[in-house]
């Protein structure tokens, strides 16, 4: 992809050659947003053509910028009256939601964490990091149980639950080709730590099979 990028930016003559390591792709948010009705409409910018693709700027302190940019603040101040702005500590939040909790996981949640004592994968003690995770779904039958539970760090809990890492009977923690460069350091299958009380918690670990569009090595 770099390859792509540096050849785009030699074939267009870009000035972004000079920093042939800014290869970041970003974006801009844009927050509480006004749009406004056809009639409201403001005229655009003389030089702005509809081939335009990006990184055209308007200059709003002057000629034609200047003009849009204080029609849009004109309009905006019309329509404030009829749009109060989110200020009011109950207008950040939307409707409520009834959630229907999982009864058991808080226990289990204990178990897992008192027979593991740290990430099986990473070593991360720091409870506040941790999270019990379900080697078979509790969605698709997995139990809150010990012996389905295994203690994850929060990040690789979510990469667990999308199907990007696995886990195998053997305790073996697996990655998935797709995220392999972000272990390129770091062997991509390796043991994991046992539980405390492994006889207890002894008996068939089933693995989490990676999404089909997913390859192992």
């Amino acid at each position: 992809m770099t390859t792509h990028i540096e050849a785009i930016r030699r074939r267009t003559g870009s000035a972004l050659l000079a920093r042939p390591q800014d290869y970041e792709v970003g974006c801009i948010m844009i927050s509480q947003p006004v749009f406004f009705a056809r009639d409201d409409w403001v005229t655009e910018h003389a030089d702005w053509h509809l081939r335009i693709q990006g990184g055209k700027t308007i200059d709003v302190s002057r000629g034609d910028g200047q003009r849009i940019f204080a029609e849009c603040l004109e309009h905006t101040a019309r329509l404030r009256p009829k749009r109060e702005l989110l200020v009011d500590e109950l207008q950040r939040y939307g409707a409520p939601q009834t959630v229907q909790p999982r009864l058991g996981h808080g226990t289990v949640r204990i178990a897992v964490t008192s027979a593991y004592g740290a990430c099986a994968v990473s070593g991360e003690h720091s409870l506040p990091a941790l999270e019990a995770a379900h080697v078979r779904p509790y969605a698709d039958g997995g139990t809150h149980a010990l012996p389905n539970g295994l203690l994850l760090r929060a990040d690789i809990h979510r990469l667990y639950d999308a199907g990007y890492v696995t886990v195998t009977p053997d305790y073996r923690f697996r990655v998935s080709h797709d995220i392999a460069d972000d272990f390129r350091r770091r062997p991509r299958i390796r043991a994991l730590r046992r539980p405390r009380h492994h006889r207890a918690a002894r008996s068939a670990r089933p693995a989490r099979s990676i999404a089909p569009r997913l390859a192992l090595g």
